[in-house]
């Protein structure tokens, strides 16, 4: 009776196999299939109308997945084309993507400047023009695009805190506190940019300040995260703080599990995390 037992584990086990072989192969042959029949419905769309900037943009989309990117930045050429104004600042930053891919900086760098002078608070092209400008012309010239966008809105407060905290980082904590309190003035509930300012001060120095200004944001916001983080940081470093800090530790990592900032904070606090 033992004899045949390896055998029929062995069938199992070479029947479990092709059993996901088999569900694999399938997985890919529908995921080729919806890339093609993706592929065919944009294409054909564009060709009924080819002044669909989102048609040709999806084909641009579709057409990167498969890395084919010599025909996706003409199809996001033609979205460009057929729309070049704010509403299609997407195609462009796609575009400029696609020629970082490429090593085309220059032309990355003017592709994500044309969809900030379309769009001048469109975080994600400002984001990729600093990052090219931090790279090829220095600290200073990579803070340029945030300027020019916040004096475009002076109500953009993304623009506001990245532009802080960059100048922050960058050892420049005064002009930093001037532009955060600057967005405070203009929107004094705004979260994020209380923590910003909370975090900026205390970090120069102005501990009671800096923790007020953390409470303020966590009034504002009871469930922002960071803000969550960084007064535990300021309290854990209190003996009598200790136990308030954990319980905001945890509080933190339960309102976004994946937090970082916040996973990084709990762990050299010691917490054990699920």
């Amino acid at each position: 009776r033992s004899g045949p037992r390896p055998m029929a584990g062995g069938a199992a086990v070479f029947a479990g196999t092709s059993v996901l072989l088999a569900a694999l192969f399938a997985a890919t042959w529908r995921q080729t299939k919806v890339w093609s029949d993706s592929e065919t419905l944009w294409r054909h769309v564009a060709a009924l109308d080819p002044g669909s900037y989102i048609a040709h943009h999806n084909l641009s989309v579709v057409l990167q997945r498969q890395g084919r990117i010599d025909e996706a930045i003409r199809s996001e050429l033609a979205s460009i084309e057929a729309h070049p104004g704010k509403g299609n600042e997407q195609s462009r930053h796609s575009l400029g993507n696609m020629y970082l891919r490429q090593g085309r900086r220059d032309e990355a760098i003017e592709a994500f400047r044309g969809a900030v002078r379309v769009a001048p608070t469109h975080v994600e092209s400002i984001r990729s023009l600093v990052a090219e400008l931090r790279r090829t012309e220095g600290a200073d010239a990579a803070l340029q695009p945030w300027r020019d966008a916040i004096a475009a809105d002076p109500d953009f407060m993304q623009g506001s805190i990245e532009l802080a905290l960059a100048l922050h980082t960058s050892g420049k904590g005064i002009p930093a506190d001037h532009v955060l309190r600057a967005a405070v003035a203009r929107a004094p509930t705004h979260a994020p940019a209380l923590h910003a300012l909370g975090v900026v001060v205390y970090q120069s120095g102005r501990a009671q300040e800096g923790e007020e200004l953390l409470r303020r944001a966590l009034r504002a916001d009871p469930a922002n995260v960071d803000a969550l983080t960084e007064l535990a940081v300021i309290l854990s470093g209190r003996p009598e703080g200790e136990l308030q800090a954990e319980a905001l530790i945890r509080q933190a990592v339960g309102l976004n599990p994946q937090h970082a900032r916040a996973r990084q904070v709990a762990r050299e606090m010691g917490l054990q995390l699920p």
